[in-house]
């Protein structure tokens, strides 16, 4: 079989390419395609069975759905989400409309389209000040923590100057934050054991919860226990919320749930149908490890299942994910 793995521009010789490579090479034959404006004919030049897709895109409100988008016109199959689902899981209020609608459990939230003026009446505090249509904690920091009016009105002005609108202001659930990767397709679709992280030992000025500046200069400090310290009904909970918003969405094969539990309740904050692969550093990686895929297996169980999806038969021997296990 020819994979061909799909990259953001730059990161042709990324940690995540590398290690993709390596886990399909042995019984596949692989290219590194960076997915750029040239991508279109790149891939057609490649002429692959499939396309592990790596690929946040390059820029627009919808850009996850970029790669995606090129294959299916092309008419080659790829790993993970398809077009829609991507960017529902880009458009934070977008995908938690989907997920209420669906009666998933998600924090009060506003959309604000224009302006500060469209925060009148909110009265939930402490909340979370963030761009709509951002991931990896692009645009959230200490300060988009909020307890007043004035200091909503003052981050929501800081986020739509930086990141343009729309903007989302969010209920601050006060508890444990958990993610919980997500594997399979419909009808077997499985939660991995739910990784809770603790900020307890950050320093104070951090805020102690997944800023960008946590995610980035602080990950040693962080604690990522996995599978995570907590009761079976909280656990249950969790990967009901997780499977949930993974069949809500729309996902395929793989992606993560960011989740905050209060009072025993799970609430899910946003879904990644993107997630990331970098080995030693991010979260499906820590989460699959604990479920016993090392990460050779976890990139091989992911084309698995992407070729099961398109009638491709895997050059990998692996199960189907179901309740007995992954």
């Amino acid at each position: 079989m020819r994979v061909a793995v799909a990259v953001d521009p730059l990161e042709e010789r990324g940690d995540a390419a590398r290690a993709v490579t390596a886990a399909l090479i042995e019984r596949c034959e692989t290219c590194v395609v960076p997915a750029d404006s040239e991508f279109l004919a790149a891939i057609r030049g490649a002429k692959p069975d499939i396309v592990f897709n790596l690929s946040s895109g390059v820029r627009g409100e919808s850009r996850q759905s970029q790669v995606p988008a090129m294959l299916e016109m092309v008419g080659i199959p790829y790993t993970g989400s398809g077009v829609l689902a991507h960017a529902l899981a880009l458009d934070k209020a977008a995908a938690k409309k989907v997920m209420s609608y669906y009666g998933i459990a998600t924090p009060k939230f506003r959309t604000i389209l224009t302006g500060p003026e469209e925060l009148d009446g909110w009265d939930t505090f402490p909340a979370i000040v963030k761009p709509g249509r951002e991931g990896s904690g692009m645009g959230i920091h200490r300060d988009s923590l909020v307890r007043t009016a004035a200091e909503a009105v003052a981050q929501v002005e800081r986020v739509r100057t930086e990141f343009g609108l729309p903007v989302v202001v969010e209920e601050f659930i006060e508890g444990a934050e958990f993610t919980v990767g997500v594997m399979g397709n419909p009808p077997c679709v499985r939660a991995l054991p739910p990784l809770l992280i603790d900020f307890s030992e950050l320093p104070p000025e951090t805020g102690r919860f997944y800023t960008y500046e946590v995610k980035k200069d602080f990950g040693e400090s962080t604690k990522y226990l996995c599978p995570a310290p907590i009761s079976p009904e909280l656990r249950t909970a969790l990967e009901a919320a997780a499977c949930g918003a993974f069949m809500s969405i729309g996902c395929r094969d793989v992606a993560r749930v960011d989740i905050r539990e209060r009072g025993g309740q799970p609430y899910v904050i946003e879904i990644n149908s993107l997630p990331g692969m970098r080995p030693d550093y991010s979260d499906l990686p820590k989460v699959a490890l604990a479920a016993g895929m090392d990460y050779p297996t976890l990139v091989r169980r992911i084309l698995s299942l992407a070729c099961r999806r398109t009638g491709l038969v895997s050059p990998f021997d692996l199960p189907d994910v179901g309740q007995q296990g992954l």
